[in-house]
């Protein structure tokens, strides 16, 4: 028996006896499984699409060094990437209750109970303003308000904030120059001089880097910067790290 959904894939069932022939109540079985498969078909689809949607965010945020933690209105932990996972550390919960919290400093652990769960009561109200906590041995984080939750019930209960630390990441330096090439016909050595322009290196010295001569390298970040639409170099900077070669 062939089952199919619209917008999912098909799926076919066979049965097979060894010794007497199907009877017309089998039959019948078989065919009012038909919706029942149908319906898991189509939760097969949701919930692969759900997944890859997943994949595809984490992916991206990994390359900017950005990591998220999804936290309740008692700053236990809901979720958190992979990025969040391998750079904060975490505890469990002490009791029965499962659970994890982020390890923190005394201050900064009260600090982001009560962002949490001021974000929580709030949840009616207008957004709040994100919060900054301060840490000295990892990277800050920013604790802002959990978006909206969608219809129905989350497991773990549903986010009252999100918290995000940032990693000073950059793209591979030749991916980078090949998407600036691309994007505003650049040529290749210019393409690579915009990319150690957007590194807060100097004009001479990231030329020198080139085999370019100081002359040759201004007169190519003049180039740059008419093709980029940039009025100098920080807003060149501004133009590429807003751009696509940061997720080269």
């Amino acid at each position: 028996m062939r089952v199919a959904d619209e917008q999912a894939a098909e799926a076919w069932v066979l049965l097979m006896r060894e010794r007497e022939d199907f009877t017309a109540s089998a039959a019948a079985l078989l065919s009012s499984a038909a919706p029942y498969l149908r319906a898991a078909l189509r939760a097969c689809a949701v919930l692969a699409g759900e997944r890859l949607a997943r994949s595809m965010a984490e992916a991206a945020l990994a390359r900017l060094g950005i990591g998220q933690v999804a936290l309740d209105a008692s700053a236990h932990v809901i979720n958190a990437d992979p990025v969040a996972e391998r750079h904060l550390e975490f505890v469990a919960l002490p009791g029965t209750r499962p659970g994890r919290r982020l390890l923190l400093p005394p201050a900064a652990a009260e600090n982001l109970e009560r962002t949490c769960a001021a974000f929580a009561a709030n949840a009616d109200g207008s957004p709040p303003d994100p919060v900054l906590i301060i840490l000295e041995d990892r990277p800050p984080l920013l604790v802002r308000p959990a978006p909206a939750p969608p219809e129905g019930q989350f497991p773990g209960g549903h986010p009252a904030a999100i918290a995000a630390l940032r990693l000073p990441l950059r793209e591979d330096e030749r991916l980078g120059a090949a998407v600036l090439h691309a994007l505003y016909q650049l040529s290749p050595r210019e393409a690579a001089l915009a990319e150690k322009l957007s590194r807060g290196e100097m004009i001479v010295e990231a030329g020198r880097d080139l085999h370019l001569t100081a002359e040759t390298a201004r007169n190519y970040s003049k180039r740059i910067y008419a093709r980029t639409g940039s009025r100098g170099a920080p807003d060149l900077v501004r133009t590429i790290l807003c751009g696509l070669a940061p997720l080269a």
